[in-house]
């Protein structure tokens, strides 16, 4: 249930970000995201990995 909500506030954090960005393009004045974006992107594929182990080894002890 959290990686759930945690996809829906991914999806609605890179939808704010991307409509941010079109507006700071369009008015010249684009500032790149910087070292937040970086992190989040970090945890997100490490918690991906993680995830993929877990159901892998799931399927292997269970299966």
């Amino acid at each position: 249930m959290s990686s759930i909500v945690g996809g829906v506030v991914m999806v609605t954090a890179g939808l704010l970000r991307y409509r941010k960005t079109r507006a700071q393009l369009d008015a010249g004045t684009f500032q790149p995201a910087g070292v937040v974006l970086d992190l989040i992107t970090i945890l997100t594929v490490l918690f991906g990995l993680v995830l993929a182990a877990y159901l892998i080894y799931t399927e292997r002890s269970l299966g």
